[in-house]
């Protein structure tokens, strides 16, 4: 796992949330506690290309 896509939400007065544009989030990142994930993004590694038949 890579980390997460979708939205910065910030505060806003009167216990309102404005919400970001999607994004991607790598896992550890300082902004997380004000990220509302929708979807995991997971990164491929040690991948090959199949040859042509």
């Amino acid at each position: 796992m890579w980390g997460v896509f979708g939205g910065l939400v910030t505060p806003a007065p009167g216990g309102h949330l404005i919400a970001g544009g999607d994004a991607d989030l790598p896992y550890g990142h300082p902004a997380a506690p004000w990220f509302l994930a929708n979807q995991l993004v997971v990164e491929l590694t040690r991948t090959a290309r199949l040859p042509e038949p």
